[in-house]
């Protein structure tokens, strides 16, 4: 389980609360509404947030999420903007896009409800920013960050702070939780420098794509238990025989599995390989059920390739290619 990340010492919350300097946050605000920033703009400069990165394209936000790492994203969303916005937060989160998975991301929108709310809820959004929004407002939700930002779930599909509200339909067990680096908190509450906040976020950032490696291996076993289940089912009073396809997608499977337990550890993977790993996963999942339509297995192939060059041998790469 991935340890705590935050070491300072807890602080009541009241006296954080008067302690609190978020002036010394790092904020970004990406809102092309001028009405709209304008408001944001004036509730941050009460707060002491008088000189906020505003990126002037898309490609600059995008810079500025890999080099400057600021501690909080205001995104304004609305229904044409919200997959763009979405997909930003799901690749902040995982780890393909900026250089901090952790940092605290805000929604800022005139449509504070579904299907706004819930696609960047499910995007691992930390806040929803409803404009117009009272006196206080962005100072207080600042501070809920700091002090009582939910613990995060990791999983192949999502990373970002807990939602479930009710037990898992079923029955089964929840995901565990874990303690990630918290910029806000470090920054205006803790008093950490960059350079501290820093190493823990590459700390937890190794723990984290070691959590999702983990969750894929047991995944892409499922996905082969499956596959065996779903090509060896009888048909008609009869048992088919595996065919070139099957044993194909068993071979990769198995195979990724294997190379997933045997990592030497997480300093051996990058969020794109991890991410290029769980797309590879998924597909498996799609062709494991009988009755799906299936995709073309070359593209299976071919992800599979591009994994194993990073990551197996030649005898791994052979296993991809059984015979008849």
């Amino acid at each position: 389980m991935m340890p705590s990340v935050n070491t300072s010492e807890a602080v009541a919350p009241a006296d954080a609360d008067a302690a609190a300097d978020l002036s010394l946050l790092t904020v970004c605000v990406w809102c092309p509404d001028p009405l709209v920033a304008e408001a944001l703009l004036s509730s941050l400069a009460a707060e002491g947030v008088t000189a906020p990165i505003m990126p002037d394209s898309w490609a600059h936000l995008l810079k500025i999420l890999d080099g400057e790492s600021p501690d909080v994203l205001y995104a304004l969303v609305s229904p044409a903007t919200l997959p763009q916005i979405a997909d930003l937060f799901r690749g902040i989160r995982t780890g393909d896009i900026g250089s901090n998975p952790f940092l605290a991301l805000d929604v800022v929108t005139r449509y504070p409800q579904s299907p706004v709310l819930e696609t960047m809820v499910d995007s691992g959004a930390d806040d929803i920013l409803p404009y117009h929004w009272p006196q206080q407002y962005v100072r207080e939700r600042l501070i809920h960050l700091a002090l009582k930002r939910k613990k995060f779930v990791i999983t192949s599909a999502y990373v970002g702070p807990d939602r479930r509200r009710t037990p898992r339909p079923g029955g089964g067990q929840p995901e565990p939780l874990f303690d990630v680096p918290n910029p806000v908190k470090a920054k205006a509450v803790d008093g950490l420098s960059v350079e501290e906040l820093i190493a823990q976020v590459e700390v937890a950032r190794d723990q984290m794509l070691a959590e999702r490696m983990g969750r894929l291996g047991l995944y892409l076993a499922r996905c082969v238990m499956d596959i065996r289940e779903s090509t060896l089912a009888p048909r008609d009073g009869m048992v088919m025989p595996l065919t070139q396809d099957d044993k194909r997608i068993i071979a990769a499977s198995t195979t990724i599995t294997a190379l997933a337990q045997r990592l030497d550890g997480p300093a051996r993977w990058s969020a794109t390989s991890a991410n290029d790993t769980i797309r590879l996963a998924r597909l498996v999942m799609a062709l494991s059920h009988e009755g799906t339509e299936h995709p073309d297995p070359k593209a299976l192939q071919v992800a599979a390739r591009q994994f194993l060059s990073r990551f197996g041998s030649p005898s791994d790469t052979a296993a991809l290619h059984p015979t008849a």
